[in-house]
């Protein structure tokens, strides 16, 4: 009894101290799972997700479907020929705006992630991208935009979700040519704002941009990096993506404290695992 009361105290004093909840909102969720697991590894994937089969909609991802997206931007072998990352993804309340955690994801970011949904028109979800070991995280995306799907009832365009796999793709591969992966996420957030802003359709005007940011974020990019940015951004020109939403989530994700925010979902994550651990007391 004095270990349960513990316990329940120490919750008690850290949500006060920091006005945090890990309550599970009430919105609907869905899972997308990597074609390519085996029967262990969907069993893995369901129990990191804290949800049962049976009692949530569980939705699978191709590697097709990730071809289907990247074919004009990515080789066969950039893509690779397995589905394996996977997704969870649950609907907050209007205004809550992206959460985003990653688990054995080695290419993709939470930014990277944050970047592309807001391109695809996705906003107020919490979102985990997660596989059994390291892979590369493309696939997640797309089941992202699945389960968003599922979950609204609405159908996403073909040219959102390609372009915000593209843009996915495309910071990934700068980030690894230049080693600049925070510099490079600012720069596509940045562009993006200013092309949304202005509504700029002109190549030349879009390319002025990408010059412009990279110069003021001391970010070299080779003549052919920038025209892979300014064909992106006349792509996302084109899109129906709002600015605030886009401004939202570049505080959110880039302007904030890399510690700070690193150093909460520390504390987080240690008050789930209390929430847990309360539980299944409770249980027994």
């Amino acid at each position: 009894m004095r270990r349960l009361t513990g316990i329940m105290l120490i919750i008690v004093l850290v949500f006060s101290l920091f006005t945090v909840s890990w309550a599970q909102e009430e919105g609907k969720e869905v899972v997308t799972l990597g074609n390519d697991l085996d029967s262990d590894q969907r069993d893995q994937m369901l129990s990191f997700f804290g949800v049962e089969e049976k009692e949530v909609e569980v939705l699978t991802v191709t590697n097709e479907e990730e071809y289907h997206y990247l074919k004009e931007v990515a080789s066969k072998d950039q893509i690779g020929s397995r589905a394996i990352s996977s997704a969870y993804v649950q609907m907050l309340e209007e205004g809550e705006g992206l959460e985003i955690r990653t688990h054995n994801i080695s290419w993709v970011n939470e930014s990277m992630y944050a970047s592309a949904l807001t391109t695809a028109g996705i906003q107020d979800a919490r979102v985990i991208a997660a596989a059994p070991f390291s892979v590369s995280g493309t696939a997640s995306l797309t089941g992202m935009i699945k389960a968003f799907e599922e979950i609204t009832g609405e159908a996403i365009s073909e040219d959102k979700k390609e372009t915000a796999h593209q843009e996915l793709f495309l910071i990934g591969e700068l980030s690894q040519d230049t080693g600049e992966e925070d510099k490079v996420s600012q720069l596509v957030w940045k562009v993006k704002e200013e092309v949304i802003r202005q509504q700029l359709r002109d190549t030349d005007k879009i390319r002025d941009v990408v010059e412009s940011v990279s110069n003021q974020i001391d970010l070299q990019l080779t003549e052919e990096q920038v025209e892979q940015v300014v064909q992106l951004m006349e792509k996302i020109s084109y899109l129906d993506i709002s600015i605030q939403d886009v401004r939202e989530q570049f505080q959110e994700f880039i302007e904030e404290n890399p510690e700070v925010k690193g150093w909460l979902i520390v504390i987080f994550d240690w008050i789930r695992r209390a929430l847990d651990t309360l539980l299944e007391m409770l249980r027994t």
